[in-house]
């Protein structure tokens, strides 16, 4: 195919292409042309074109994957160029930029850790943590336990440990004694935090304050910080700080209610005619012993305005109605009963009555200004227990008034 002559019109443009590989496709091209002027045969012809251009076609890969590794070769040092100037950036503000950086390890880390394993394994601890909680003393019922600032009635168990406060409601055939031993703390800690005395009756469904551990509830006056309390009562400061959750730096508030571990309870004082005690002296395995019954016909507590209802609103549950007056006016007993409790109560209640009235019904009154009566006795229906406030977490001068049946608070207009 050597000897074969081109045209004068393609030989410029065989010129102009690289390593004469067109050169040999435009001889085939030409002579293929020609075929049937020549005396050559078709099948040699066509074999030549077929293989310019598969050499061609060859060729011009290669030229683009050279290309392209020219091009990774280039954003390669690119790379290394700004890998120098971050590592010469962390190094020059290594003092700036190490507590973000060892932030972004951790969280990365913790990250990694809760997909890799903690989300598989979390089903097993939750079921584990709950067959523990249903653990409780055998004669103690479930109904029985109120764990305070909360509506869970959730018993925890005393291997775990508890270091919250809660309420336990006394059950027939309970006394002083057994309830102490249910929940491992000594008897002159249930009879301090309660104000009772070992010869004291206890009334079926009364409200018990149990520790989480033998010690004192103690209020906050003020003046009061964590060193001057551990001092007065001899106990070390980092148990009043570790069990009630302080915090730096230790700020208290007066009215603060503050468990003090192991702390020596005062010896209790004698008690007065107005308590309900036994008529001769015993210990504290007296039974348990009903409450007179008031009669379930309920009055208005006091004169006012009905600014809230029962029900849900502003996006809770508001399990009470509340009347508004001037502060002062005047509280009543809406029914016959036993004080179970007269004063100061955490929970937003602010100072506080609470009447069992023996016969399933129990009555609170809430944000009171000043009590009338005290926790132990017996009130007649329509006697004064106290005068309206604004205490605890209330806004302006009004009565929470609650009426539970059988330990479900209900709606007061219901009775009233």
């Amino acid at each position: 195919m050597d000897d074969v002559r081109i045209p004068r019109a393609m030989r410029n443009d065989v010129g102009c292409v690289e390593n004469g590989l067109f050169v040999k496709f435009a001889f085939s091209w030409y002579n293929a042309a020609n075929m049937f002027e020549r005396d050559v045969p078709l099948q040699k012809e066509l074999f030549y074109f077929v293989a310019a251009v598969f050499k061609y076609v060859f060729l011009k890969l290669g030229s683009f994957f050279l290309l392209i590794l020219k091009a990774l070769s280039s954003a390669g040092i690119l790379i290394s160029i700004l890998k120098q100037k971050i590592i010469l950036k962390l190094v020059w503000k290594r003092g700036t930029l190490i507590r973000p950086i060892s932030h972004l390890g951790i969280i990365s880390l913790a990250a990694w850790i809760l997909v890799s394993g903690g989300i598989a394994t979390s089903g097993t601890v939750f079921s584990k943590e709950n067959q523990e909680l249903s653990e409780k003393p055998s004669h103690i019922s479930s109904e029985a336990i109120l764990v305070e600032k909360s509506t869970s009635q959730t018993k925890i168990p005393e291997n775990r440990g508890r270091d919250e406060v809660i309420k336990y409601r006394v059950q027939e055939g309970d006394t002083l004694s057994t309830i102490a031993q249910s929940f491992n703390i000594s008897l002159d800690t249930l009879l301090y935090v309660n104000d009772l005395n070992e010869s004291d009756l206890l009334a079926i469904s009364a409200e018990l304050t149990i520790l989480p551990t033998s010690g004192v509830y103690y209020m906050v006056k003020s003046g009061d910080t964590v060193e001057n309390i551990a001092s007065d009562w001899k106990v070390e400061p980092q148990a009043i700080v570790e069990i009630n959750w302080l915090e730096k730096p230790y700020n208290l508030t007066i009215g603060q209610k503050l468990v003090l571990p192991n702390a020596e309870p005062p010896k209790p004082v004698a008690v007065t005619s107005a308590q309900y005690v036994a008529s001769t002296p015993s210990n504290s395995n007296l039974p348990v012993q009903s409450p007179v019954s008031g009669s379930g016909q309920f009055a208005w507590p006091t004169n006012g305005s009905l600014t809230r209802y029962f029900g849900w609103s502003y996006g809770y549950f508001h399990g009470a109605i509340d009347l508004a007056n001037s502060c002062g006016t005047g509280i009543y007993a809406a029914d016959s009963g036993y004080v179970d409790v007269s004063g100061w109560r955490a929970g937003g209640y602010g100072l506080t009555v609470w009447i069992n009235h023996g016969n399933g019904y129990y009555s609170r009154y809430a944000h009171l200004s000043s009590t009338a009566v005290s926790a132990g006795q017996y009130v007649t229906k329509g006697q004064l227990i106290g005068s309206m406030g604004a205490t605890g977490l209330a806004y302006g001068c009004h009565l929470h008034f609650v009426i539970e049946r059988n330990g479900v608070a209900i709606d007061p207009l219901s009775v009233l």
